[in-house]
């Protein structure tokens, strides 16, 4: 993201040629990261992601994944680590 460019707007704008609109890649992106890295969060296809990738600014695109935590009482508990784009 450039230094002078709004976080949230840089991520509408890098994913709405993917989507076919700004409106789309609003509804599409699930939270926007901003503070240790710039990228987003969002549901795509198959399709998108590829698209996605070829988009100037884009450096990684990265699959969510579901992981398993071990607890101290050696309970397992599930979450989805979700990365994103950066």
């Amino acid at each position: 993201c450039p230094e002078d460019a709004d976080p949230e707007e840089f991520h509408i704008h890098t994913l709405a040629p993917v989507l076919g609109s700004e409106e789309k890649a609003r509804g599409a992106v699930l939270y926007h990261y901003k503070h240790a890295a710039s990228g987003f969060s969002a549901k795509l296809t198959t399709e998108q992601v590829e698209d996605l990738k070829k988009q100037p600014g884009v450096l990684q695109v990265v699959p969510s994944q579901t992981v398993q935590l071990h607890g101290n009482e050696g309970g397992h508990a599930k979450t989805t680590r979700t990365m994103g784009l950066m």
